[in-house]
């Protein structure tokens, strides 16, 4: 039998982005520009393709990100950005 519960209730129920502010700063930490910066500063001096294709990939994503209005999370909630609010309503 499967009891039901209060979404979020449950004990490790393998979410990982369960609440609101959890979930912006998880967004946040891999939205911001020191990652690939760091993966860049290591790759390119030590000529590592690797290093610098990942770097270059993640800058280019969080650029497109940044682009279409999409910046980093504010406490308000996750439609609240440092760029301003995210319209859902197209």
């Amino acid at each position: 039998m499967v009891r039901s519960s209060p979404a979020g209730t449950r004990p490790n129920d393998g979410r990982v982005l369960e609440g609101r502010p959890r979930r912006g700063r998880f967004y946040n930490l891999g939205h911001w520009l020191f990652w690939p910066a760091l993966l860049l500063a290591f790759g390119i001096p030590a000529g590592r393709s690797a290093l610098i294709g990942a770097g270059s990939i993640w800058l280019a994503h969080i650029g497109m990100d940044r682009a279409l209005g999409y910046g980093l999370k504010l406490e308000e909630g996750f439609t609240h950005t440092h760029l301003g609010m995210i319209d859902r309503k197209a």
